[in-house]
Protein backbone atom coordinates (compact mmCIF):
# COMPACT_ATOMS: atom_id res chain seq x y z
CA UNK A 1 0.00 0.00 0.00
CA UNK A 2 1.39 3.36 -1.04
CA UNK A 3 1.82 5.94 1.71
CA UNK A 4 2.41 9.65 1.26
CA UNK A 5 5.43 11.28 2.87
CA UNK A 6 3.17 12.64 5.63
CA UNK A 7 1.60 9.23 6.24
CA UNK A 8 5.00 7.54 6.31
CA UNK A 9 6.16 10.09 8.86
CA UNK A 10 3.11 9.35 11.03
CA UNK A 11 3.86 5.63 10.79
CA UNK A 12 7.44 6.37 11.89
CA UNK A 13 6.21 8.27 14.95
CA UNK A 14 6.68 11.88 13.87
CA UNK A 15 3.13 12.78 15.00
CA UNK A 16 3.41 10.99 18.35
CA UNK A 17 2.84 7.46 19.68
CA UNK A 18 -0.96 7.60 19.31
CA UNK A 19 -0.85 8.44 15.62
CA UNK A 20 1.93 5.87 15.14
CA UNK A 21 -0.19 3.10 16.67
CA UNK A 22 -3.19 4.17 14.58
CA UNK A 23 -1.12 4.17 11.39
CA UNK A 24 0.24 0.70 12.17
CA UNK A 25 -3.36 -0.55 12.41
CA UNK A 26 -4.46 1.16 9.20
CA UNK A 27 -1.35 0.05 7.33
CA UNK A 28 -1.89 -3.58 8.34
CA UNK A 29 -5.59 -3.52 7.45
CA UNK A 30 -4.92 -1.80 4.14
CA UNK A 31 -2.29 -4.35 3.17
CA UNK A 32 -4.59 -7.22 4.16
CA UNK A 33 -7.27 -5.88 1.81
CA UNK A 34 -4.86 -4.93 -0.99
CA UNK A 35 -5.82 -1.28 -0.65
CA UNK A 36 -3.80 0.92 -3.01
CA UNK A 37 -3.59 3.83 -0.59
CA UNK A 38 -5.22 5.75 2.25
CA UNK A 39 -7.96 8.32 1.80
CA UNK A 40 -9.20 11.08 4.14
CA UNK A 41 -12.38 10.58 6.17
CA UNK A 42 -14.74 13.29 7.35
CA UNK A 43 -15.85 11.63 10.61
CA UNK A 44 -15.64 8.51 12.76
CA UNK A 45 -17.98 6.63 15.08
CA UNK A 46 -16.10 4.72 17.78
CA UNK A 47 -17.05 1.96 20.21
CA UNK A 48 -16.51 2.18 23.95
CA UNK A 49 -18.74 -0.37 25.71
CA UNK A 50 -17.08 -2.50 28.36
CA UNK A 51 -18.16 -5.61 26.47
CA UNK A 52 -15.82 -4.61 23.64
CA UNK A 53 -13.08 -2.74 25.55
CA UNK A 54 -12.58 -4.45 28.88
CA UNK A 55 -10.09 -2.96 31.33
CA UNK A 56 -7.25 -3.22 28.81
CA UNK A 57 -9.18 -1.21 26.24
CA UNK A 58 -10.06 1.48 28.76
CA UNK A 59 -6.39 1.70 29.77
CA UNK A 60 -5.42 2.10 26.11
CA UNK A 61 -7.84 5.00 25.61
CA UNK A 62 -6.52 6.67 28.76
CA UNK A 63 -2.91 6.22 27.68
CA UNK A 64 -3.69 7.72 24.27
CA UNK A 65 -5.32 10.75 25.88
CA UNK A 66 -2.55 11.16 28.47
CA UNK A 67 0.07 10.92 25.71
CA UNK A 68 -1.36 13.90 23.91
CA UNK A 69 -3.16 12.12 21.09
CA UNK A 70 -6.18 13.95 19.71
CA UNK A 71 -8.76 13.10 17.09
CA UNK A 72 -8.12 14.52 13.66
CA UNK A 73 -11.78 14.49 12.58
CA UNK A 74 -15.16 14.79 14.35
CA UNK A 75 -16.02 11.57 16.18
CA UNK A 76 -19.16 10.27 17.87
CA UNK A 77 -19.45 7.45 20.42
CA UNK A 78 -21.41 4.22 20.35
CA UNK A 79 -23.49 2.75 23.22
CA UNK A 80 -22.28 2.20 26.78
CA UNK A 81 -22.55 -0.81 29.06
CA UNK A 82 -24.35 1.32 31.67
CA UNK A 83 -26.64 4.31 31.34
CA UNK A 84 -24.85 7.51 30.38
CA UNK A 85 -25.61 9.39 33.60
CA UNK A 86 -24.43 6.40 35.64
CA UNK A 87 -21.17 6.32 33.69
CA UNK A 88 -20.59 10.01 34.34
CA UNK A 89 -21.39 9.63 38.05
CA UNK A 90 -19.33 6.44 38.45
CA UNK A 91 -21.87 5.04 40.90
CA UNK A 92 -20.53 1.45 40.76
CA UNK A 93 -17.23 -0.19 39.79
CA UNK A 94 -18.58 -1.01 36.31
CA UNK A 95 -20.00 2.48 35.90
CA UNK A 96 -16.72 4.01 37.04
CA UNK A 97 -14.77 1.97 34.49
CA UNK A 98 -17.23 2.88 31.75
CA UNK A 99 -17.03 6.52 32.82
CA UNK A 100 -13.25 6.42 32.48
CA UNK A 101 -13.58 5.21 28.89
CA UNK A 102 -16.08 7.94 28.07
CA UNK A 103 -13.93 10.62 29.71
CA UNK A 104 -10.86 9.46 27.78
CA UNK A 105 -12.71 9.63 24.47
CA UNK A 106 -14.00 13.10 25.28
CA UNK A 107 -10.44 14.17 26.09
CA UNK A 108 -9.37 12.75 22.72
CA UNK A 109 -12.03 14.92 21.10
CA UNK A 110 -15.14 12.77 20.76
CA UNK A 111 -18.72 13.96 21.13
CA UNK A 112 -20.29 11.89 23.98
CA UNK A 113 -23.58 11.17 22.18
CA UNK A 114 -23.52 7.45 23.18
CA UNK A 115 -25.87 6.06 20.57
CA UNK A 116 -25.93 3.31 17.95
CA UNK A 117 -27.71 5.59 15.46
CA UNK A 118 -26.23 9.09 15.80
CA UNK A 119 -28.20 10.15 12.71
CA UNK A 120 -31.12 10.86 15.07
CA UNK A 121 -28.90 13.39 16.86
CA UNK A 122 -27.88 15.22 13.70
CA UNK A 123 -24.62 13.39 13.02
CA UNK A 124 -25.23 12.31 9.42
CA UNK A 125 -22.54 12.06 6.73
CA UNK A 126 -23.30 13.63 3.39
CA UNK A 127 -23.61 11.72 0.15
CA UNK A 128 -20.21 10.79 -1.24
CA UNK A 129 -18.30 11.46 1.99
CA UNK A 130 -15.85 8.83 3.23
CA UNK A 131 -16.22 8.06 6.94
CA UNK A 132 -15.14 5.32 9.38
CA UNK A 133 -18.05 4.10 11.51
CA UNK A 134 -17.81 1.12 13.82
CA UNK A 135 -21.44 0.19 14.65
CA UNK A 136 -22.42 -2.66 12.31
CA UNK A 137 -26.00 -1.49 11.72
CA UNK A 138 -24.83 2.00 10.83
CA UNK A 139 -22.85 0.81 7.80
CA UNK A 140 -25.88 -0.11 5.62
CA UNK A 141 -27.58 3.15 6.60
CA UNK A 142 -24.51 5.27 5.87
CA UNK A 143 -23.82 3.55 2.55
CA UNK A 144 -27.28 2.83 1.20
CA UNK A 145 -29.63 5.41 2.69
CA UNK A 146 -27.28 8.39 2.95
CA UNK A 147 -25.02 7.54 0.01
CA UNK A 148 -21.87 8.14 2.07
CA UNK A 149 -19.12 5.52 2.32
CA UNK A 150 -17.85 3.37 5.17
CA UNK A 151 -16.72 -0.17 5.69
CA UNK A 152 -17.92 -2.16 8.68
CA UNK A 153 -15.25 -0.86 11.02
CA UNK A 154 -14.05 -2.01 14.44
CA UNK A 155 -10.92 -0.74 16.17
CA UNK A 156 -10.04 0.78 12.81
CA UNK A 157 -12.62 3.50 13.49
CA UNK A 158 -10.51 4.66 16.44
CA UNK A 159 -7.40 4.60 14.24
CA UNK A 160 -9.22 6.65 11.60
CA UNK A 161 -10.39 9.15 14.20
CA UNK A 162 -6.77 9.65 15.31
CA UNK A 163 -5.39 10.08 11.80
CA UNK A 164 -8.31 11.22 9.63
CA UNK A 165 -7.52 8.37 7.23
CA UNK A 166 -8.82 4.97 6.15
CA UNK A 167 -7.63 2.37 3.60
CA UNK A 168 -9.32 2.65 0.21
CA UNK A 169 -11.04 -0.69 -0.25
CA UNK A 170 -14.52 -2.20 -0.03
CA UNK A 171 -17.29 0.36 0.22
CA UNK A 172 -14.91 3.14 -0.84
CA UNK A 173 -14.67 1.61 -4.33
CA UNK A 174 -17.46 2.07 -6.88
CA UNK A 175 -17.16 -1.49 -8.17
CA UNK A 176 -17.71 -2.92 -4.68
CA UNK A 177 -21.00 -1.06 -4.19
CA UNK A 178 -22.90 -2.60 -7.11
CA UNK A 179 -25.85 -4.90 -6.56
CA UNK A 180 -25.36 -8.64 -6.99
CA UNK A 181 -28.67 -10.33 -6.08
CA UNK A 182 -32.23 -9.15 -6.75
CA UNK A 183 -35.25 -9.47 -4.44
CA UNK A 184 -38.77 -8.63 -5.57
CA UNK A 185 -40.81 -7.55 -2.53
CA UNK A 186 -44.39 -8.52 -3.31
CA UNK A 187 -45.80 -7.66 0.10
CA UNK A 188 -43.97 -4.65 1.56
CA UNK A 189 -44.18 -4.67 5.38
CA UNK A 190 -45.82 -1.72 7.05
CA UNK A 191 -44.28 -1.54 10.52
CA UNK A 192 -40.97 -1.63 12.36
CA UNK A 193 -41.04 -5.36 13.10
CA UNK A 194 -42.00 -6.13 9.51
CA UNK A 195 -39.05 -4.20 8.07
CA UNK A 196 -36.82 -5.82 10.66
CA UNK A 197 -37.95 -9.27 9.53
CA UNK A 198 -37.46 -8.20 5.92
CA UNK A 199 -33.85 -7.27 6.74
CA UNK A 200 -33.29 -10.63 8.39
CA UNK A 201 -34.85 -12.54 5.49
CA UNK A 202 -32.76 -10.69 2.92
CA UNK A 203 -29.64 -11.02 5.05
CA UNK A 204 -29.97 -14.78 5.32
CA UNK A 205 -30.50 -15.18 1.58
CA UNK A 206 -28.07 -12.71 0.03
CA UNK A 207 -25.07 -14.91 0.93
CA UNK A 208 -22.73 -11.98 1.39
CA UNK A 209 -23.73 -10.40 -1.93
CA UNK A 210 -25.11 -6.86 -2.09
CA UNK A 211 -28.91 -7.12 -2.28
CA UNK A 212 -31.16 -5.00 -4.47
CA UNK A 213 -34.86 -4.71 -3.57
CA UNK A 214 -37.67 -3.72 -5.92
CA UNK A 215 -41.31 -3.17 -5.00
CA UNK A 216 -40.82 -1.37 -1.65
CA UNK A 217 -43.61 1.22 -1.76
CA UNK A 218 -44.27 3.76 -0.42
CA UNK A 219 -40.73 4.86 0.45
CA UNK A 220 -40.09 3.75 4.07
CA UNK A 221 -39.61 6.25 6.88
CA UNK A 222 -36.22 6.74 8.47
CA UNK A 223 -37.19 4.55 11.43
CA UNK A 224 -38.29 1.71 9.15
CA UNK A 225 -35.04 1.93 7.20
CA UNK A 226 -33.14 1.78 10.51
CA UNK A 227 -35.00 -1.41 11.35
CA UNK A 228 -34.12 -2.95 8.00
CA UNK A 229 -30.45 -1.91 8.21
CA UNK A 230 -29.97 -3.25 11.74
CA UNK A 231 -31.39 -6.66 10.86
CA UNK A 232 -29.54 -6.87 7.55
CA UNK A 233 -26.24 -6.23 9.35
CA UNK A 234 -27.03 -8.81 12.04
CA UNK A 235 -27.93 -11.60 9.63
CA UNK A 236 -25.30 -10.95 6.94
CA UNK A 237 -21.85 -9.52 6.38
CA UNK A 238 -22.91 -6.94 3.78
CA UNK A 239 -22.32 -3.23 4.34
CA UNK A 240 -24.85 -1.84 1.88
CA UNK A 241 -27.99 -2.57 -0.16
CA UNK A 242 -30.15 -0.85 -2.73
CA UNK A 243 -33.91 -0.17 -2.80
CA UNK A 244 -34.88 0.84 -6.31
CA UNK A 245 -36.52 4.25 -6.29
CA UNK A 246 -35.71 4.74 -2.59
CA UNK A 247 -31.94 4.79 -1.99
CA UNK A 248 -29.82 7.34 -3.86
CA UNK A 249 -27.60 4.94 -5.82
CA UNK A 250 -30.57 3.01 -7.17
CA UNK A 251 -32.84 5.41 -9.09
CA UNK A 252 -33.40 2.53 -11.52
CA UNK A 253 -32.81 -1.21 -11.54
CA UNK A 254 -30.06 -0.83 -14.14
CA UNK A 255 -28.28 1.76 -11.99
CA UNK A 256 -28.30 -0.54 -8.96
CA UNK A 257 -26.60 -3.33 -10.91
CA UNK A 258 -24.60 -1.16 -13.30
CA UNK A 259 -26.11 -3.28 -16.05
CA UNK A 260 -28.60 -6.10 -16.51
CA UNK A 261 -30.31 -7.46 -13.40
CA UNK A 262 -30.28 -11.17 -12.53
CA UNK A 263 -33.49 -13.20 -12.01
CA UNK A 264 -35.38 -12.08 -8.91
CA UNK A 265 -36.03 -13.94 -5.68
CA UNK A 266 -39.62 -13.29 -4.59
CA UNK A 267 -40.31 -12.03 -1.07
CA UNK A 268 -43.87 -12.47 0.18
CA UNK A 269 -45.77 -12.58 3.45
CA UNK A 270 -45.14 -16.30 3.79
CA UNK A 271 -41.38 -15.73 3.69
CA UNK A 272 -41.61 -13.10 6.42
CA UNK A 273 -43.81 -15.33 8.56
CA UNK A 274 -41.30 -18.11 8.04
CA UNK A 275 -38.50 -15.79 9.09
CA UNK A 276 -40.35 -14.98 12.32
CA UNK A 277 -40.90 -18.67 12.97
CA UNK A 278 -37.21 -19.33 12.42
CA UNK A 279 -36.15 -16.57 14.80
CA UNK A 280 -38.73 -17.07 17.54
CA UNK A 281 -37.78 -19.36 20.39
CA UNK A 282 -40.79 -18.47 22.50
CA UNK A 283 -44.34 -17.18 22.14
CA UNK A 284 -44.19 -13.36 22.20
CA UNK A 285 -47.38 -13.31 24.29
CA UNK A 286 -45.50 -15.11 27.11
CA UNK A 287 -42.72 -12.53 27.32
CA UNK A 288 -41.29 -11.68 30.72
CA UNK A 289 -39.16 -8.93 29.21
CA UNK A 290 -39.77 -6.61 26.26
CA UNK A 291 -36.89 -4.64 24.76
CA UNK A 292 -37.67 -1.86 22.28
CA UNK A 293 -35.23 0.61 20.75
CA UNK A 294 -32.76 -1.38 18.67
CA UNK A 295 -31.46 0.79 17.07
CA UNK A 296 -32.09 3.50 19.65
CA UNK A 297 -35.67 4.74 19.53
CA UNK A 298 -36.54 8.07 17.96
CA UNK A 299 -38.93 10.54 19.55
CA UNK A 300 -41.65 9.34 17.17
CA UNK A 301 -41.16 5.78 18.39
CA UNK A 302 -41.28 6.83 22.05
CA UNK A 303 -44.55 8.63 21.36
CA UNK A 304 -45.93 5.52 19.64
CA UNK A 305 -45.03 3.34 22.62
CA UNK A 306 -46.58 5.86 25.02
CA UNK A 307 -49.80 5.82 22.98
CA UNK A 308 -49.86 2.00 23.07
CA UNK A 309 -49.46 2.13 26.86
CA UNK A 310 -52.29 4.63 27.35
CA UNK A 311 -54.64 3.22 29.98
CA UNK A 312 -52.30 0.31 30.62
CA UNK A 313 -49.46 -0.53 33.03
CA UNK A 314 -46.57 -2.96 32.91
CA UNK A 315 -47.70 -6.01 34.85
CA UNK A 316 -46.06 -7.20 38.05
CA UNK A 317 -43.12 -9.45 37.31
CA UNK A 318 -42.82 -8.14 33.73
CA UNK A 319 -40.38 -5.61 32.35
CA UNK A 320 -40.45 -3.09 29.50
CA UNK A 321 -37.12 -1.57 28.48
CA UNK A 322 -37.03 1.20 25.88
CA UNK A 323 -33.55 2.18 24.69
CA UNK A 324 -32.75 5.62 23.32
CA UNK A 325 -30.07 8.29 23.59
CA UNK A 326 -29.87 11.14 26.08
CA UNK A 327 -30.90 13.78 23.54
CA UNK A 328 -34.09 11.99 22.56
CA UNK A 329 -34.92 11.12 26.16
CA UNK A 330 -34.59 14.79 27.10
CA UNK A 331 -36.84 15.78 24.19
CA UNK A 332 -39.36 13.19 25.41
CA UNK A 333 -39.14 14.65 28.90
CA UNK A 334 -39.91 18.14 27.60
CA UNK A 335 -42.86 16.80 25.60
CA UNK A 336 -44.30 14.90 28.59
CA UNK A 337 -43.82 11.58 26.78
CA UNK A 338 -41.21 10.32 29.22
CA UNK A 339 -43.51 10.92 32.19
CA UNK A 340 -46.25 8.95 30.46
CA UNK A 341 -43.93 6.04 29.73
CA UNK A 342 -42.50 5.91 33.24
CA UNK A 343 -45.93 6.28 34.84
CA UNK A 344 -46.99 3.19 32.89
CA UNK A 345 -44.03 1.24 34.25
CA UNK A 346 -41.65 1.42 31.29
CA UNK A 347 -37.95 2.02 31.89
CA UNK A 348 -36.48 4.38 29.31
CA UNK A 349 -32.70 4.12 29.22
CA UNK A 350 -30.24 6.61 27.74
CA UNK A 351 -26.98 5.66 26.09
CA UNK A 352 -27.01 1.92 26.65
CA UNK A 353 -28.39 -1.37 25.31
CA UNK A 354 -29.43 -4.65 26.91
CA UNK A 355 -26.95 -6.59 24.79
CA UNK A 356 -23.81 -4.77 25.97
CA UNK A 357 -25.09 -3.99 29.49
CA UNK A 358 -23.11 -5.23 32.47
CA UNK A 359 -26.40 -6.18 34.16
CA UNK A 360 -27.32 -9.41 32.38
CA UNK A 361 -30.72 -11.10 32.26
CA UNK A 362 -30.83 -14.76 33.32
CA UNK A 363 -30.52 -17.38 30.60
CA UNK A 364 -33.92 -18.66 29.54
CA UNK A 365 -35.68 -15.34 30.15
CA UNK A 366 -38.50 -14.98 27.63
CA UNK A 367 -37.86 -11.79 25.65
CA UNK A 368 -40.06 -10.17 23.01
CA UNK A 369 -38.84 -7.35 20.77
CA UNK A 370 -39.78 -5.63 17.52
CA UNK A 371 -36.13 -5.84 16.41
CA UNK A 372 -34.75 -8.93 14.68
CA UNK A 373 -31.27 -7.66 15.54
CA UNK A 374 -32.07 -7.55 19.26
CA UNK A 375 -33.57 -11.05 19.03
CA UNK A 376 -30.41 -12.31 17.32
CA UNK A 377 -28.10 -10.69 19.87
CA UNK A 378 -30.00 -11.72 23.00
CA UNK A 379 -30.45 -15.28 21.75
CA UNK A 380 -26.66 -15.48 21.85
CA UNK A 381 -26.93 -14.62 25.55
CA UNK A 382 -29.18 -17.63 26.08
CA UNK A 383 -32.54 -15.80 26.24
CA UNK A 384 -35.67 -17.24 24.61
CA UNK A 385 -36.29 -14.48 22.10
CA UNK A 386 -39.21 -13.63 19.82
CA UNK A 387 -39.98 -10.90 17.28
CA UNK A 388 -43.43 -9.29 17.25
CA UNK A 389 -45.02 -5.97 16.38
CA UNK A 390 -44.43 -3.05 18.72
CA UNK A 391 -48.10 -3.24 19.70
CA UNK A 392 -47.95 -6.95 20.49
CA UNK A 393 -44.76 -6.47 22.49
CA UNK A 394 -46.33 -3.77 24.63
CA UNK A 395 -49.51 -5.80 25.14
CA UNK A 396 -47.49 -8.86 26.16
CA UNK A 397 -46.12 -7.21 29.31
CA UNK A 398 -48.90 -4.75 30.20
CA UNK A 399 -52.52 -4.85 31.24
CA UNK A 400 -55.36 -2.37 31.53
Amino acid sequence: MKLSARERAMLDGAAGPGARLAMRILDAVGRAHDAPDLIPVRSAHVGLSLSSLGEAGVALLESLAAGGARFAVPATTNVLSVEQDEAVAGASPDAALQGRALAALVRLGATPNCSCNPFVQGHAPRAGEAVAWSESASAPFVNAVLGARTNREGATALASALTGLTPRYGMHLDECRRGAVLFRVNAPPGDFAGFSLLGAAIGRRCEGRIPVLVGVRPPPSRDLLYAFCAALAAYSSVATFHMVGVTPEAPTLAAAFAGAAPPAIDVDEAMLRGEAARINRADPADAELVVLGCPHASLDQLEEIAALLAGRHVAAGRHLLVHTNADVREAARRAGTLDALEAAGARVTAGTCAYVATDEWPRGTRLATDSAKMAFLMASRGLATAVASTRDCVRAVSSS
